[in-house]
């Protein structure tokens, strides 16, 4: 039997252990409520920080980016600014392999550029040309219509590159046949009914010519469209010189003397050339007027009455146009031939003149007139060829 004191302490005791579990209770759960606060601040935080190191990241990264492109940028200026160098140097080597009379080759890519001394006399005309990216073909014909014909079928399909084919009929004993007058071409194919016989007609500056270009072409050879393209991209690099195929050298025996000898053939041992033949050439426009406006009565009549020398008074005329102080020249340039052919002799025509007795000495005299009109032969020599990689 419990008395009365003893259940008031009881009483008490259980109130005060109920009180403290109360607060023992309130306590835990504050506790646990800041520890939320804690983790959430905790995380709240860690999130910032990997938000910042996320942009930070990035910004790195651009960084990287922009430092690797101005470093790839510098590399490129160096290797283009290597590049410019070594295009000078190898014009300096060239000139100086010319000095030296060994050959230099340049192995050319389609797409490659050839550098142009500063200093040379670059073609200027009084006009624009309509078509800079094409040029025009002169073909001077003399009874030879069957051959003309295939001539002008491989011309007549290089539609990207030849602007215009200029036929000059120099056959004046008879007219022009209708199997030219409407020969089928995919360019502008114009005759021209000539009233003399003369070699000097392939060298005029007809009014249909719409090109810095013109191709100087013989109507016997066949030239493949490589061949034609590569010969125009080469030329547009060398604007002021005769670009072809067939170099020839002239020699002074005895020296100082005003005789000339006339190489047709370049050997191992001598690879000069000191210019080029016509019957595949190709050069600025504007030496058609100067050729006209330059030749005289002399040079005019000899070549009427030989039928010879007016490749060699062309070649001299730009070599005296591109002279500056004392030099003297090669007013051409030689360039590889991949796929020409000489179609002369596969069907009947008339032959060519370089067949006729006598003509290696009609050219030496030719020779030798031109250098009493220009106090000595204004072109000099060049070992340079250019080839197609």
């Amino acid at each position: 039997v419990i008395d009365s004191n003893m259940a008031r302490k009881l009483f008490l005791l259980f109130g005060f252990a109920m009180s403290v579990t109360i607060l023992l209770t309130f306590l835990m759960i504050l506790s646990r409520s800041k520890s939320y606060d804690k983790i959430t601040a905790a995380d709240s935080l860690i999130t910032s920080h990997s938000n910042d190191l996320e942009e930070h990241s990035i910004n790195d990264l651009d960084c990287k980016c922009e430092e690797h492109e101005s470093e790839d940028e510098k590399r490129e200026d160096k290797e283009r600014e290597g590049k410019d160098e070594e295009s000078h140097e190898d014009v300096q080597v060239a000139k100086q392999e010319e000095e030296n009379h060994n050959v230099q080759v340049i192995e050319k890519d389609e797409d490659a550029h050839l550098t142009v001394d500063a200093e040379i006399k670059v073609p200027e005309l009084q006009y624009q040309p309509i078509e800079s990216e094409k040029f025009t073909v002169i073909i001077p014909t003399y009874k030879r219509v069957e051959l003309l014909k295939r001539v002008l079928e491989n011309y007549c399909t290089l539609t990207s590159h030849v602007d215009s084919i200029i036929v000059v009929w120099n056959n004046i004993q008879e007219p022009i046949p209708d199997i030219l007058k409407y020969f089928s071409c995919s360019v502008s194919l114009h005759l021209k009914q000539e009233t003399t016989n003369s070699l000097n007609n392939r060298f005029k500056p007809f009014p249909e010519i719409r090109t810095e270009a013109v191709l100087s072409a013989d109507d016997d050879l066949i030239i493949s469209h490589e061949d034609l393209i590569f010969q125009f991209e080469t030329w547009k690099q060398f604007k002021h010189l005769i670009v072809g195929y067939a170099p020839r050298r002239h020699i002074e025996d005895p020296p100082n003397s005003g005789k000339f000898v006339y190489v047709r053939k370049l050997t191992a041992n001598d690879r000069r050339y000191s210019f080029i033949l016509t019957t595949s050439a190709m050069f600025h426009v504007k030496y058609l007027e100067l050729y006209q406006s330059q030749l005289t009565d002399e040079f005019r009549n000899f070549i009427d009455e030989t039928m010879n020398c007016e490749d060699l008074v062309l070649n001299a005329i730009v070599a005296d146009y591109l002279k500056v102080s004392d030099s003297r020249p090669c007013p051409g340039l030689l360039i590889e031939e991949k796929h020409i052919r000489l179609i002369e002799t596969e069907n009947k025509g008339y032959d060519g003149l370089w067949h006729r007795k006598g003509h290696q000495s009609v050219r030496e005299k030719c020779l030798s007139m031109l250098a009493k009109q220009y106090d000595g032969l204004p072109f000099g020599y060049s070992t340079l060829k250019i080839v197609l990689a």
